[in-house]
């Protein structure tokens, strides 16, 4: 009869044991868990954080889909990331097959699919991948323009004062005022003429336009790739310069 006890007993103690030990191995198995959750939580958290600083996704998209708690935990983040005067600011970079329909049909678009960028409506932007214009932060670049109206016919056939009043006075100011900017924070233009006998004449419609804003200009020579285009303008603004030079200053 001892011996029967003692076994039973034995039997009880291992049982005992064993599922003490099984609670030890669960907790520790919880607590390793736990520990990769935390540190993947992190790792995503950083990731959000990268992504919104490089501006690759907004916001309002990335709050608007996650928990309350991590939600709240990613602002926190995207604040310190906001606050770093040194984080990299580039442009999302939009590619031709990211843009919905509604994109790349729109005739201007301020933000449009992530991209400030303005569209004059033409088949050749889309077709040839480019902007009418691109602001990037303060910085507005305006592409080279020439004397095509809306119908697609060429302004001033034939005479390159007509073409570059109209580049002048109308394109390139239609195009700044999309991306909020206008000709008083032109910084830079480059002009193309195809022939010398046109660069005086030119030249003098840029004098009238810019007379009292005087940006930094280049014109050139070259070989436009229509006949029929005589004169092609760029231009470059910067968005809270001054209308007019604070000093002018003279070479000795």
């Amino acid at each position: 009869t001892s011996t029967i006890i003692t076994e039973q007993q034995n039997l009880l103690y291992a049982r005992k044991s064993s599922t003490e030990s099984r609670s030890i191995l669960f907790k520790s198995w919880l607590s390793q868990l736990s520990l990769i959750s935390i540190f993947y939580l992190a790792i995503l958290l950083l990731l959000l954080v990268l992504l919104l600083s490089r501006g690759e996704i907004s916001k309002n998209d990335l709050f608007g889909h996650l928990p309350p708690a991590t939600a709240s935990s990613a602002r926190m983040m995207a604040a310190v990331a906001d606050a770093n005067p040194h984080k990299n600011r580039q442009q999302k970079t939009i590619d031709s097959t990211d843009k919905s329909d509604e994109c790349a049909n729109a005739a201007t678009a301020v933000g449009f699919c992530g991209r400030n960028v303005v569209s004059s409506g033409t088949i050749y932007e889309k077709k040839y991948g480019y902007s009418r214009a691109i602001r990037n932060g303060n910085v507005i670049h305006v592409s080279g323009t020439i004397a095509v109206g809306p119908n697609g016919s060429v302004v001033g056939k034939g005479n390159a004062t007509e073409q570059a009043e109209y580049i002048l006075n109308h394109k390139i100011p239609w195009a700044l005022n999309q991306l909020g900017s206008s000709l008083k924070e032109v910084v830079r233009t480059r002009i193309y003429v195809t022939d010398r006998k046109y660069a005086i004449d030119v030249a003098q419609v840029h004098g009238i336009v810019f007379a009292q804003i005087r940006p930094a200009n280049t014109l050139v020579l070259a070989q436009l790739i229509e006949e029929e285009y005589l004169v092609e303008i760029e231009a470059e603004a910067f968005i809270g310069s001054s209308s007019s030079p604070n000093q002018s200053l003279k070479m000795n």
